[in-house]
């Protein structure tokens, strides 16, 4: 029989096990987990079995130990490790978790922005010069000081090309401004080109009712088609251009301008027209469509946008919420900047690229992730 005072005593034994004692060491609230806890929002009670990321804030997210605001951390922004950083003097800001980069702040007005894979260009047509700027930033350069007139159009490898106003002649030069001249003899009107391509074979561009090839050692612009009707937006791809015109119709060629074909017709408008690996987009009085490149049935995106700018995967625009991005399937733009002054002039691999102008100043913008 067992001592009553051994009976008395069993369940108090139980109940000091139950409670943390035993051969593993004892686990107290004040310092299990503890390392775990975001810096400025402690893991409640150290529960280790508790995701210290839950305990973030709305709107915060976890990254090392640290909660964040990932729409304007410059070390995190957008998501854990994404670093905002530019070289001196261009300054960056972590804006809606997107990069902003203010490249270049000049006196003047900027035309639209062309990009290579080490700089940005912009035409300043309040002193006929250009500024340049690197990708990374640092300090602008002025360049082609009294010959950069009109409108600047593309950049390749080696050259600048934009189109003079004033002679209505493709003019070009160096990469760093150097060697500036006419490419072309007088072409089209003094509107300029509604769109351009530099590949290795040539210039191609677009303006009244034709479209031309200009050898990238100049002379005379071939014209390659022209049409009754006035081109309105251009684009090239490995095979054939695109054009639209005034009279509602997408166009598409061989490079050599022989058997233009009607990929699309009857529109009430179209305006820009950018090409993708399978189809053609443009804009139009009533949103934005696009149809396969040999043709067939378009197909509306059901939402609207200018200044269009395409990669292998997006669609870039202007929209009335500002600069958008959409994916090529269609759907809706999501926003990526708060300004709605904002357009996609150009994009590289990782960023999309924009001027904007406000009292005598203009200013190069890049963004990134795009």
């Amino acid at each position: 029989m067992i001592p009553r005072f051994l009976l008395f005593g069993i369940p108090f034994a139980m109940l000091s096990l139950a409670c943390g004692g035993g051969d593993g060491g004892s686990t107290t609230p004040s310092d299990a987990g503890a390392k775990d806890a975001p810096a400025d929002h402690p893991n409640p009670f150290g529960n280790p079995f508790v995701d210290a990321a839950s305990a973030c804030p709305a709107g915060r997210l976890l990254c090392g130990t640290a909660c964040v605001d990932p729409k304007a951390d410059l070390a995190n922004c957008g998501a854990c490790g994404v670093t905002c950083a530019v070289s001196a003097p261009s300054t960056v800001a972590c804006a809606l978790g997107r990069c902003l980069a203010t490249l270049a702040v000049v006196p003047g007005l900027l035309g639209h922005v062309v990009v290579d894979s080490a700089n940005a260009y912009a035409f300043n047509s309040a002193n006929t010069s250009a500024t340049k700027v690197p990708v990374g930033g640092g300090a602008p350069a002025t360049i082609l000081e009294g010959n950069a007139k009109g409108k600047l159009l593309a950049v390749d490898i080696a050259s600048l090309y934009w189109f003079d106003d004033g002679d209505r002649r493709i003019h070009s030069s160096q990469t760093d401004g150097t060697g500036p001249g006419a490419l072309s003899t007088p072409v089209g009107s003094n509107l300029g080109p509604v769109g351009t391509k530099v590949d290795g074979t040539g210039v191609y561009f677009a303006t009244g009712s034709a479209v031309y090839r200009l050898q990238l050692r100049g002379g005379d612009a071939e014209p390659l088609t022209i049409t009754t009707a006035s081109i309105e937006g251009f684009d090239l791809d490995a095979d054939a251009f695109y054009f639209s015109d005034d009279q509602g119709n997408v166009i598409r060629a061989p490079r050599d301008g022989s058997n233009p074909v009607k990929v699309a017709f009857g529109q009430s408008s179209v305006n820009e027209v950018v090409v993708s690996a399978t189809d053609v987009y443009w804009s139009g009085g009533s949103g934005l469509f696009k149809v396969p490149l040999m043709g067939g049935m378009y197909t509306p995106l059901g939402t609207s946008g200018t200044n269009l700018v395409i990669d292998s995967g997006n669609l870039y625009a202007s929209t009335s919420a500002g600069l958008g991005k959409m994916p090529l399937t269609g759907k809706a733009f999501v926003s990526l900047t708060a300004s709605k002054a904002a357009r996609p002039d150009a994009i590289d691999g990782t960023a999309v690229y924009w001027t904007e102008n406000a009292n005598g100043v203009g200013r190069i913008f890049k963004l990134w992730p795009k």
